[in-house]
């Protein structure tokens, strides 16, 4: 998939996406448990828990990563550091002809 960059921005020097758009594509599950503000990502057998305002993360496997940035709501939606989707074993890319960004496992 090539995503446009103009719906993503840049916070401390990581490009943030919106999760669900980027998620759909790949064909990812999302679940969402809003008391606990708690993001699941999975990729088959594998998954990522996210909560929103920390940058700290969770594999599946109880691997603890950190994301640089938090996950955050922006309008009605949730963006993500695109590099998550590296830690569910996408590959990133930046195509500097096309000024757009590939994701591919």
């Amino acid at each position: 998939m090539m995503w446009n960059p103009r719906k993503s921005f840049i916070k401390s020097g990581r490009v943030i996406v919106p999760l669900r758009f980027i998620s759909k594509a790949l064909g990812l599950n999302v679940q969402w448990n809003y008391s606990r503000r708690e993001i699941v990502i999975f990729r088959g057998e594998n998954s990522m828990r996210l909560v929103l305002n920390s940058s700290k993360a969770e594999l599946s496997q109880g691997v603890p990563i950190d994301l640089g940035v938090p996950p955050l709501i922006k309008g009605e939606r949730v963006f993500v550091p695109i590099r998550l989707f590296s830690e569910l074993g996408f590959r990133i890319k930046w195509n500097e002809k096309m000024k757009s960004i590939e994701l591919w496992s």
